[in-house]
């Protein structure tokens, strides 16, 4: 392969790398072994510039263009970035209410407590119980009728009573991470690491 500026890089659909040409696998080079090269790249991708310098490490990764797109994030050149897998953050969950319902009928039972024995004051007082109503005292003590084995008919004002209490969804999902790749096709990158130093526009 000829007439290729060094630094080039192009996509290659076989294991077998041509010569003058390096998988872009971000290996580590010897600067005195490419010299052109490093003048080209520096150690912008890695390297102590001193000794070596790294290739772009395009494995696994989709390239895309540096600068700033209309309404877009802006990226610098040899910038990374993305995720292969991404497990979602309260903050980055859309708004929303879980609404929790119940039906059916809830019987509520109260129990009054009364005595038989003869009543023995006029006026309600505190733990005071309903006894047997009449007039006089002792032997004297007239009951006055106020039981009977019918049936109701007569329906008493009542009260409202207000049934509160805790109720919890289950839970479900597993919180576990989603797959955030793109539909691809894997092929290699190689940069040709021996060709021609390029004329750059001023």
């Amino acid at each position: 392969m000829i007439d290729v500026y060094a630094g080039a890089i192009i996509l290659w659909p076989l294991n077998r790398i041509p010569l003058g040409w390096h998988l872009c696998d971000g290996s580590l080079l010897n600067i005195n072994e490419y010299q052109l090269l490093y003048v080209l790249l520096g150690k912008k991708y890695g390297g102590d510039g001193v000794t070596n310098f790294a290739l772009p490490d395009l494995r696994g990764r989709v390239p895309i263009g540096s600068g700033q797109g209309p309404n877009l994030t802006p990226r610098v050149l040899a910038q990374t970035g993305g995720q292969g897998a991404h497990t979602l953050t309260l903050a980055e969950m859309p708004a929303h209410i879980h609404v929790a319902t119940t039906q059916g009928v809830a019987n509520v039972k109260a129990v009054l407590n009364v005595s038989s024995a003869n009543a023995s004051q006029t006026a309600a007082t505190a733990n005071a119980t309903l006894a047997t109503a009449g007039s006089g005292s002792g032997r004297s003590f007239n009951p006055v009728l106020k039981y009977g084995n019918s049936a109701p008919t007569v329906i008493l004002n009542s009260k409202s009573v207000a049934i509160s209490g805790d109720y919890t969804n289950s839970g479900t999902g597993g919180g576990g991470s989603h797959n955030n790749v793109q539909p691809s096709f894997a092929l290699n990158f190689i940069i040709c690491t021996n060709g021609l130093y390029p004329d750059f526009n001023q």
